[in-house]
């Protein structure tokens, strides 16, 4: 069964009160494929919850722009988007994270940076991913 990315900003008891976190389903292929992320507990905000700061999951669910052309088509019409803004919606970051799993980015466990940039950029080469993001995102109306 796949539980879908749905990422909700939260402040968490505890917690570093300057950061900004996210939270999810703890059930989610993200979860799974980094379990060393330093998650916290968020089950006091509702069931099977966990979170993170949300720059560390905006850098798994977005890096694709890492990788990508700045100069090219995709890249320059997000740019051009009025709604830029210096951080994703978390409605950016699950589509984009629900996005990746369905190219299976998500689909083994990676205990380093160097491994996930590696396989992401497979999947790039394979899947096309930036321009399929940059246009998902673009019609959903996530900014970012």
């Amino acid at each position: 069964m796949t539980i879908p990315h749905i990422f909700i900003r939260c402040r968490l008891a505890g917690a570093d009160d300057s950061l900004d976190y996210v939270r999810c389903d703890d059930r989610c292929q993200l979860v799974a494929a980094f379990p060393n992320l330093g998650w916290l507990d968020a089950s006091a905000l509702g069931a099977n919850q966990i979170a993170a700061p949300a720059l560390t999951i905006q850098y798994l669910t977005c890096a694709v722009f890492f990788f990508t052309d700045w100069e090219g088509a995709p890249v320059v019409q997000q740019i051009a988007d009025e709604e830029l803004g210096s951080s994703f919606t978390p409605a950016c970051l699950g589509t984009r994270a629900d996005i990746l799993e369905s190219q299976g980015a998500f689909a083994k466990v990676y205990l380093a940076t160097e491994a996930f940039v590696a396989a992401l950029e497979l999947a790039l080469d394979s899947a096309g991913l930036p321009t399929t993001l940059v246009t998902l995102s673009s019609t959903t109306g996530a900014p970012g």
